[in-house]
């Protein structure tokens, strides 16, 4: 009998461009927005060889006046399996209304409520859940939109979503109370602790039927969690039974000062990501080339060759991988990603498992694909690449 739950993919495994059936690799496509692509999901349900990708970005600034990111307008792309636009969702903010104060778990913090807005969030990443129903995509959503005209910055939130967010693709446009929108808050998920919460993320593993939400606690110093859990349905109804909760992996590195220059300082890289498939939590972080306030260095010879420590630089960027065990919460695995070190700007953005079965359900490879945003901004382009373990054995 083979034990699916604790198959996984070597981190150290080399990496390709992933490339479905007979297409071509998907390399620097052009999305439907000129945002970087957050992140993505690949809907295998019906072929393994030609599947959907549904890839999710912060809408254009531009659009309709609006300030994309800033208002946690999202854009789901639907793509072939080319990597060629099929369709586009748009998930848009409420224009200042204070309806979501029918939300329960929402802090008003002395804010004027009319300033405030519902809108969905970052899209950090896309979850998609195959139900005996149909087939459904989650994100996350209630991000709190303020009129950055009328409050200060100090009482500002930012635009991740607080909630998450269940719905049938489709063309068109939507808000978080449209009725094709189902919202969990965190209130839901967790019961009355949940009113703490924030920041949500979520992936889902179908073949184990788990969830895995990510989520930042405001009552314990502002640490990030995960917690899995157990998926069932009653009817066509998903329950959450609770499996664990464990610290979401934090992978430390080097600042740079006001000028660019890496010092000897360390700061978290930002998240970017995560994948839940049987026993293992997938963890994805790291910035682009000379992006952010992490040293990033696009080749070894950066900083004279060594890094702030005096330790040679071998390994180019600063994209780490993790494999976490969530049933105990130690790191198994992490790995330095030198995927196509060579691509422009190179920030990692999403990450997603894909396993393929034989004709009588055996799993027989994993593929742990991850994006990669390139181009220059107001022209992003998407990158998939992944590590895949083949031949896995049946015993």
């Amino acid at each position: 009998m083979q034990n699916t739950a604790d198959l996984y993919v070597d981190l150290d495994l080399a990496s390709y461009n992933v490339a479905f059936g007979t297409n071509p690799g998907i390399k620097k496509k052009a999305l439907s927005q000129v945002t970087v692509g957050q992140s993505f999901v690949v809907d295998y349900r019906i072929n393994f060889t030609n599947p959907i990708l549904y890839v999710a970005q912060c809408r254009n600034k531009s659009l309709a006046g609006d300030k994309g990111a800033e208002h946690g307008d999202l854009v789901i792309n639907k793509l072939n399996a080319a990597g060629k636009l099929l369709a586009t969702m748009y998930l848009n903010h409420h224009h200042f209304k204070n309806s979501y104060e029918s939300s329960p778990g929402r802090f008003s913090e002395g804010i004027n409520d009319n300033f405030r807005a519902f809108g969905f969030g970052h899209g950090a990443q896309i979850a998609i859940e195959y139900a005996p129903d149909a087939t459904y995509l989650w994100i996350d959503c209630l991000s709190e939109v303020i009129d950055t005209a009328k409050t200060v910055s100090s009482k500002r939130y930012d635009v991740a979503g607080d909630g998450l967010c269940r719905f049938i693709y489709k063309n068109g446009s939507y808000t978080p109370d449209s009725p094709d929108i189902q919202v969990f808050t965190p209130i839901d998920l967790f019961g009355t602790i949940g009113a703490n919460y924030r920041n949500l993320s979520v992936s889902i593993d179908n073949e184990f039927h788990r969830m895995a939400v990510k989520y930042k606690d405001n009552l314990n110093n502002g640490k990030y969690y995960a917690a899995i859990f157990q998926i069932k349905y009653v009817g066509k109804k998903p329950t959450f039974t609770l499996l664990n909760t464990i610290l979401y992996p934090v992978i430390n590195w080097w600042k740079v000062d006001d000028n660019g220059n890496p010092i000897n300082v360390f700061t978290p890289l930002p998240n970017q990501g995560m994948s839940l498939f049987g026993s293992f939590l997938y963890t994805q972080h790291g910035t682009g080339y000379h992006e952010s306030n992490s040293f990033s260095p696009i080749d070894n010879t950066e900083n004279g060759g060594v890094y702030p420590d005096g330790t040679p630089i071998e390994l180019v960027g600063n994209h780490h991988i993790t494999q976490v065990d969530w049933s105990s919460g130690i790191m198994v695995d992490f790995n330095h990603s030198q995927a196509y070190r060579a691509l422009d700007y190179r920030e990692p953005e999403g990450i997603f498992m894909i396993p393929t079965k034989d004709a009588i359900g055996n799993i027989t490879a994993l593929e742990l694909c991850f994006g990669y945003a390139s181009g220059h901004v107001g022209a992003r382009l998407w990158t998939l690449y992944s590590k895949k373990r083949t031949g896995i054995k049946i015993t």
